[in-house]
C-alpha cells in the first residue's frame, strides 16, 4: 500500500510524504504506482521557485517540502499534487492510502 501524508497549516500545504508500493499488479504493470509516481514527478517539474520547495524521490517513497514561505504558484501545485493524489486514493482505496495531519 502507498501512504500519501499531507502535513498542513492554516490550509496550507507544507509537507507530502509518499512511502510504500501499491501492489496492484506485478512491477512495470503496477498502473497504481504508475499513476502516483507520474502525478508527484509532474508537481515537481513544475515547481518554479526551488529555493522555497525542497523535494526528493526514489522508486516507493518521496516527500515535497516547503521550506519557506512559497509562492501563490507553487502553493497551487502542491494543492493539485494533492487533488490528484486523492483521487487516486478514492478509485483504489486499498492500494492508496491518504493521512491528513493538520498543525
Amino acid at each position: 500500500m502507498i501512504r500519501v501524508l499531507i502535513q498542513t497549516c492554516n490550509s496550507k500545504i507544507l509537507r507530502i510524504e509518499l512511502k510504500g508500493h501499491a501492489d496492484y499488479a506485478d512491477e512495470g504493470h503496477d498502473i497504481v504506482c504508475a499513476g502516483v509516481s507520474a502525478c508527484f514527478l509532474g508537481a515537481l517539474k513544475a515547481v518554479k521557485n526551488a529555493e522555497s520547495v525542497k523535494y526528493s524521490y526514489e522508486k516507493g517513497q518521496g516527500y515535497v517540502e516547503a521550506t519557506k514561505e512559497i509562492t501563490s504558484y507553487d502553493s497551487i501545485v502542491l494543492d493539485v499534487l494533492y487533488r490528484q493524489l486523492e483521487l487516486i486514493a478514492k478509485s483504489y482505496p486499498e492500494f492508496v492510502e491518504i493521512i491528513n495531519e493538520r498543525n
